[in-house]
């Protein structure tokens, strides 16, 4: 229990005041469970719709995005993709990243997507995206429910789109795809390991390239030496 001030801020023990995603990510679990107060500006990129009521979003800034608890004064506040808002609260730590706990909220009007980050492979796989608003590339070989396993230029992933029942193209197995939206790496929760190779995709919008060949065998040849390269 802390001691609330002026504004509903907590009181953390004269702690700095936090003001971008990437001065939160600096932090350890230890130093997160200090609660140092934070005041961040950015954009909507994700909700998180539990049972009809929003719990939580994702707020992303110049420097990423960051897991915003809503919840934490006994009633969710509900917010929209693209809202530009500023968030006051302290931090927490949580399984993965550091969270922010929310105290108070200012909707400072309609705002604009972040350019998607393209990732890189090692990016992908490390968790090093997660709450950021992304852009993936492949070709679907698999569709299960609302999971679409994409095989890139680097290698096969597993993207479990949300909400769910998402729509997803009817002809988009076998098509090369365009996937945007706001990223979240995936672990374990006992172990809090990562679980490499599977993501899931929040608000996404899916885009067909090329579509699925009619034919597969109609595919131009390709030599082995061509292959290799």
């Amino acid at each position: 229990h802390f001691r609330q001030l002026e504004g509903g801020i907590p009181e953390a023990n004269r702690l700095p005041v936090l003001t971008s995603v990437q001065r939160i990510y600096q932090l350890n679990s230890e130093e997160a469970a200090r609660n140092y107060p934070v005041r961040v500006r950015g954009v909507i990129t994700s909700i998180k719709d539990y049972e009809g009521g929003f719990e939580g979003a994702v707020i992303q800034d110049a420097t990423g995005g960051i897991y915003v608890d809503l919840n934490t004064q006994g009633y969710p506040v509900r917010l929209e993709i693209g809202e530009y808002c500023e968030i006051e609260g302290v931090t927490a730590p949580f399984l993965f990243q550091p969270d922010i706990k929310f105290t108070r909220l200012t909707r400072l009007g309609a705002g604009a997507l972040p350019p998607p980050v393209q990732p890189t492979w090692d990016q992908l796989i490390n968790g090093s995206l997660h709450c950021n608003y992304v852009e993936l590339e492949g070709v679907a070989t698999s569709i299960k429910d609302e999971t679409i396993t994409l095989l890139t230029r680097d290698g096969r992933i597993n993207v479990r789109l949300f909400p769910l029942g998402a729509a997803i193209p009817h002809n988009a197995l076998g098509a090369t795809l365009r996937l945007r939206g706001c990223v979240y790496a995936t672990w374990d929760q006992e172990t809090r390991m990562l679980q490499v190779g599977n993501l899931r995709l929040d608000q996404q919008k899916i885009t067909i390239l090329h579509p699925a060949p009619l034919d597969p065998f109609a595919i131009p040849l390709k030599q082995i030496s061509e292959l290799l390269q």
